[in-house]
């Protein structure tokens, strides 16, 4: 009887840490910096921390234009303003890349 106690608050401490370690996903937003297609890395850095970051951006990373349509990792040239969410855990692998919209640009 006192093995079946303790599994309660073992088992909801659990998904509790499962929780709070999921949303430890990261993002990073800036402007296209260095573009590998071909072994699927891109390169972002960001003007307002002046810090460059490196993603791995595989298959099943999703990659929407400033409309939100669907785009490539080839659409993305040196300069483009984006946004990237990483992986929970992993802040290299790129789950979701956004392409913002140019501030030069009329709305």
């Amino acid at each position: 009887m006192k093995m079946r106690v303790l599994r309660l608050p073992v088992l909801c401490f659990g998904y509790l840490l499962a929780f709070s370690l999921s949303s430890y996903a990261g993002s990073f937003r800036g402007k296209v910096s260095d573009l590998d297609a071909g072994n699927g890395y891109l390169t972002v850095t960001s003007p307002a921390k002046q810090e460059t970051q490196t993603f791995k951006v595989v298959s099943e990373t999703l990659i929407s234009d400033a409309d939100g349509k669907p785009s490539q990792l080839l659409n993305l040239v040196e300069g483009t303003l984006v946004s990237i969410e990483t992986a929970p855990g992993d802040g290299e692998l790129a789950v979701k890349i956004a392409v913002l919209p140019s501030v030069e640009e009329p709305p």
